[in-house]
């Protein structure tokens, strides 16, 4: 009897090394790429307007000059690698009025807050509408 408590001693000790191991692993899994984002690429060759949002946090406003690129990141800081979703508004609108158009931009993984660590699913190109007489723009 005591073989068998000895082997059901050490089958429990080997399950708690077990998952000590895949706890272990699990915190491991938090590092790696730190931020979730896009990178927008503005070919108009002039400036413009738009504004961004993860999840309820405030909206934030920007503007971009001619021919610049800009990266919208989401820091997961040590938490898990998600993060809560993009609302993405671009100002379509080339005219003097504004004309503000949601747009669902795929973010990817990136070890940096830099159009260059973002690869090409997470490039966006932000272009004159064709037949709009250079008054209207689109991703």
């Amino acid at each position: 009897m005591s073989g068998l408590v000895s082997r059901a001693a050490f089958a429990s000790l080997a399950l708690a090394g077990a998952l000590g191991l895949a706890s272990t692993a699990s915190a491991q899994n938090y590092g790696g790429p730190r931020y979730g984002c896009a990178c927008l690429n503005n070919e108009t060759g002039t400036k413009i307007n738009f504004r961004y949002q993860f999840g309820s946090q405030p909206m934030k406003s920007a503007t971009m000059g001619a021919n610049a690129r800009q990266w919208i990141c989401y820091d997961y800081g040590n938490g898990p690698r998600t993060s809560p979703p993009l609302n993405f508004q671009l100002d379509v609108d080339m005219t003097k009025g504004s004309a503000w158009t949601t747009y669902a931009l795929t973010r990817i993984q990136s070890t940096a807050k830099s159009c260059a660590a973002i690869g090409k699913v997470g490039q966006y190109g932000v272009r004159y509408r064709a037949n709009t007489n250079l008054s209207l723009i689109h991703i």
